[in-house]
């Protein structure tokens, strides 16, 4: 009876973990992504995705990712792999934007 219960107690506290809908920005495998489309011939793109697919250097970097990078960024607040300071210039549907990067999310400035 004593085993059933710690089955029970184990499955509904693995099952909270698991279903409870923490999504990460998965910053580590969009970069490996970013770097892969910034190859300029689609040949060598293809070529460069297949390799990192084969090398699974894909499948290492997301599950690195949904494991520590997004369980680091959860109970922190912050992402590890943000370049804080870091200003962009966005199109958005109203105009451009400045977006800095802070370290507990962003400030975005109408251009």
């Amino acid at each position: 009876m004593k085993r059933g219960k710690v089955i029970a107690f184990t499955m509904i506290l693995s099952g909270s973990v698991v279903l409870s809908s923490c999504v990460g920005s998965f910053s580590l495998f969009n970069r490996l992504v970013a770097w892969n489309q910034n190859v300029n011939d689609k040949f060598v793109n293809e070529v460069v995705f297949l390799a990192l697919n084969i090398v699974p250097v894909y499948g290492v970097c997301y599950v690195a990712d949904a494991l520590v990078i997004n369980s680091i960024e959860f109970w922190t607040g912050t992402n590890p792999m943000a370049k804080v300071g870091e200003v962009k210039k966005v199109k958005g549907e109203n105009g451009d934007y400045m977006v800095e990067t802070l370290k507990n999310g962003y400030y975005y400035q109408r251009r």
